[in-house]
């Protein structure tokens, strides 16, 4: 005759066997769902991530998300790594995966006339909240005092691309006599020479994406009076960051391509992916998070 203390084991023993049968079930359901490896640009990441979910619930499937530099996701792309979607902050890059009049014919249904430009973004100097080393930076002339120590994108990512062309425009146009409908006068002259003078020590250092940009300057550990990020940025990261406009007359306006690779195992997936961003609630969603800039 059975004890009831042996008929509460084996009951317990039963319901514990049925919960990690049940969990093995669900795990090897959930490893079944078809992945869509989608680069995208680190600065992309949050609005990205909004989205991310809402995706999988609604096709049944897993989003793999590797972000980073754009042209350090474009290197990967060609050398193989498996990617259903590409998002570049610079469609330059999406271009370069063209076969048209490029080295790669990597890209699903893309013609250089027709691409997907599906937003765009402009610059914005950031500054630590605590202002930790006094300087004073209240106009874009500041960033050219050698005492300044600001982080900048390398001139291959995207950010610092564009950064290079804001600051070339303000030499020729605000630092350009030349020109006496831009010039703003002589403090302004040889802007890009003092901007990115590399005979300071610590004046300027960089770094491999947008997003180390803004996560260092605003770590307020002193390091750096100042970086250059997006205008999306200052939209997510609402604490620890000041901002100082760039006047639109010298802020590049940048743009964002989207592809789907040829490669992709999951075509369908991945061009429903690239059709939520080129759609209404796409571009409803990325305004919420500060891209879309005119």
């Amino acid at each position: 005759m059975k004890t009831r203390t042996t008929i509460g084991i084996a009951v317990a023993v039963a319901v514990l066997s049925a919960s990690v049968t049940a969990g093995i079930f669900i795990q090897a359901y959930e490893d079944k769902r078809p992945e869509v490896r989608v680069f995208i640009a680190s600065s992309l990441a949050a609005v990205v991530e909004h989205y991310k979910s809402i995706f999988e619930k609604e096709y049944n499937c897993k989003l793999v998300i590797n972000s980073g530099g754009s042209d350090t996701l474009y290197a990967q792309i060609v050398a193989g790594s498996p990617c259903d979607v590409f998002m570049a902050a610079a469609n330059s890059w999406t271009d370069k995966l063209n076969g048209t009049g490029t080295t790669y014919d990597l890209l699903y249904n893309y013609t250089y006339a027709c691409r997907n430009n599906f937003t765009t973004n402009k610059l914005v100097v950031i500054l630590p909240n605590s202002n930790p080393t006094g300087k004073n930076i209240t106009s874009l002339l500041n960033l050219t005092d050698s005492s300044v120590r600001m982080l900048l994108g390398q001139l291959s990512v995207p950010v610092g691309n564009y950064t290079e062309r804001m600051v070339k425009t303000i030499n020729n146009t605000w630092g350009n006599p030349s020109k006496p409908a831009v010039y703003k006068g002589p403090e302004w002259v040889n802007y890009y020479a003092r901007f990115y003078d590399t005979t300071t020590p610590n004046h300027i250092e960089t770094t491999t994406s947008v997003q180390d940009v803004v996560s260092r300057v605003r770590a307020d550990m002193g390091l750096f009076d100042a970086g250059i990020a997006y205008i999306s940025d200052m939209t997510v990261q609402k604490t620890n960051l000041l901002y100082l406009t760039v006047p639109n007359d010298v802020n590049p306006k940048a743009t964002y391509g989207i592809s789907v690779i040829k490669a992709s195992s999951h075509l369908d997936l991945a061009q429903a992916f690239v059709n939520f961003w080129l759609s209404l609630a796409g571009q409803d969603l990325l305004t919420l998070y500060g891209f879309g800039a005119s």
